[in-house]
């Protein structure tokens, strides 16, 4: 029996496609009448009436105070306490208390560990928080930043600023308060490097747990300083980096002067026997092998033994040690007469040395000033909602004032000798 289609059901079919062609003739109508106003041009009232919307859902408030939340308040929890309550000992000397490893700040920690290199960026630190500085803005801006920045102690945060020459990225974290009105910054600590991270959009993430577990941080809440950063390197260049290889030379040499010495203090020894079989060598080796300085042992079926004594390397491998410390410390600092790499130089080589010590502790200065400029000194004028603007600035002028004063000073002085003690001079 074939089946046919209601009447009644086709009717009610061809009406609702009516129906549908009908609201979509309907919707282009409309969508092309939507399309020739957007093409016209728009009145002078109609741009004013679009130049004045609000970007934000409250006007005149900025949008970084109403993000802030008690994140800002709140510090950061604490890497390498994620079992108990309170901080874990120290596992042993130089040792980090993380479970986690990172290659690249492992290395620079085992660096930082030389007393060659840790003094030398001390002093390279030290040379940069001699320069001149000031904040640079209106009157009212600079009294408002001075007043929101009297609880910071400014030259530890321009000493651990400064910490990002070594490390090529060195985060800050941020403590505010705003128990006695406006939002400022009460207390900011040097955090590890390794565990930060960074996006494309300056974001900073954090990892409580030392390699994994990575959450965004709020803005506001950590500082990170970076030297020379670039897209293709976004944490920055730390100056050790060209510094790894002589140090890993250095110390392959210091590991050959600490064998030696152990040579020194117990000396290879050789037994001459007379043995059937070589078991009976095995018994005399292990017998001398134990042996330590002071030890004595009895030995049967030995005629004699021969003392093996090491000499003549020990001065060698020292000055292969202190060729390396002054390539480093030329690396890092730029000159080798204030430390303790290079005994004697002229007046002249030392002003030389000086001033390129100085050029590069001021390109350390601006590197965190830039910094400073664009993150902490721009976020107290924005969670405060005020409009603002300062900036910290090398004050060029005194530090020309001073190089003047200091060779000045120096014309009317005799001339000295950095080595008294030294023989007749032929001057030419």
């Amino acid at each position: 029996m074939s089946k046919r289609c209601c009447p009644r059901r086709w009717c009610s079919a061809l009406s609702m496609s009516w129906a549908v062609s009908l609201s979509s003739t309907r919707i282009s109508s409309k969508t092309r009448r939507m399309r020739r106003r957007l093409s016209m041009p728009c009145s002078a009232s109609t741009a004013r009436v679009i130049a004045r919307a609000p970007a934000s859902p409250v006007p005149g408030v900025p949008k970084m105070q109403k993000r802030v939340t008690s994140s800002l308040v709140t510090p950061l929890t604490a890497s390498g306490n994620l079992f108990t309550d309170y901080y874990p000992a120290p596992l042993s000397m130089g040792a980090q208390a993380s479970h986690a490893f990172d290659p690249y700040w492992g290395a620079i920690d085992a660096m930082l560990l030389d007393e060659e290199v840790d003094s030398d960026v001390e002093l390279r630190h030290a040379a940069a928080m001699t320069l001149p500085w000031y904040l640079e803005g209106l009157p009212d801006d600079v009294a408002f930043a001075e007043q929101l920045l009297e609880r910071l102690d400014m030259e530890t945060l321009l000493e651990d600023a400064l910490c990002a020459a070594e490390w090529g990225f060195n985060p800050l974290e941020v403590e505010w308060d705003q128990s006695t009105g406006p939002w400022r910054p009460v207390r900011i600590e040097r955090r590890h490097s390794r565990l930060f991270r960074i996006d494309d959009r300056g974001q900073v993430y954090y990892a409580p747990r030392g390699g994994s577990g990575f959450a965004l941080v709020a803005e506001g809440k950590v500082i990170p300083v970076r030297r020379k950063a670039t897209k293709e390197r976004p944490y920055g260049i730390s100056i050790l980096e060209s510094v790894w290889p002589i140090w890993q030379v250095k110390w392959t040499h210091v590991a050959q002067l600490e064998r030696l010495g152990q040579k020194y203090s117990v000396p290879s020894v050789i037994a001459l026997a007379k043995a059937n079989n070589v078991t009976e060598l095995d018994v005399v080796s292990a017998a001398l092998a134990g042996l330590e300085s002071g030890e004595g042992v009895a030995l049967s079926n030995v005629d004699q033994v021969i003392q093996l004594t090491a000499s003549g390397k020990a001065q060698e491998l020292l000055e292969v040690i202190r060729h390396y410390d002054t390539k480093m410390s030329k690396r890092i600092t730029g000159q080798t007469l204030t430390s303790n790499t290079q005994q004697y130089g002229s007046r002249s080589l030392g002003e030389v040395h000086e001033r390129a010590a100085l050029r590069i502790a001021i390109g350390d200065l601006k590197m965190v000033f830039g910094c400073l400029n664009a993150t902490l000194l721009r976020w107290i004028f924005s969670l405060n909602g005020k409009d603002g603007q300062v900036r910290l600035v090398f004050d060029e002028k005194a530090f020309e004032e001073r190089v003047k004063a200091q060779q000045s000073g120096g014309n009317g002085a005799g001339m000295t000798l950095s080595n008294p003690g030294a023989g007749p001079l032929l001057c030419l």
